[in-house]
């Protein structure tokens, strides 16, 4: 075994982009937006948490792992699962399509299998 082995930093990418949009997004402004109106919430908050891990991790690679909206094997084992949940808020949608996008540029890895991981 090497005496520093690689260390990999690996992001639920759903569960920070949540966090980063109920940070930013809901605040008495509405969250924050280009001039244009694009929310940007996801992508201020998302990018800045990550960029902090990176600097105090100092990981060798990095890799982003995001749901998709196919149900997934805990749907089949709890029918239940996430039922509670409210619906993906609106300016959520498109402010995550944004980051995703902004990570690829970065040629950071975005991650997604089916039946593994739910948008809800």
């Amino acid at each position: 075994m090497s005496a520093n082995p690689s260390k990999l930093l690996l992001i639920d990418g759903h569960s920070l982009a949540f966090r980063a949009y109920y940070a930013f997004g809901k605040s008495k402004q509405g969250g924050l937006r280009t001039s244009d109106g694009i929310p940007t919430s996801v992508c201020f908050g998302f990018l800045k948490s990550l960029l902090e891990a990176i600097d105090k991790e100092q990981p060798d690679s990095v890799a982003i792992a995001f749901d998709l909206a196919e149900p997934t094997f805990r749907h089949q084992a709890d029918p239940t699962y996430k039922g509670d949940r409210a619906e993906t808020p609106v300016d959520f949608i498109p402010d995550l399509a944004n980051l995703q996008e902004l990570l690829r540029a970065f040629n950071l890895p975005v991650i997604t299998a089916a039946g593994y991981i739910d948008l809800a």
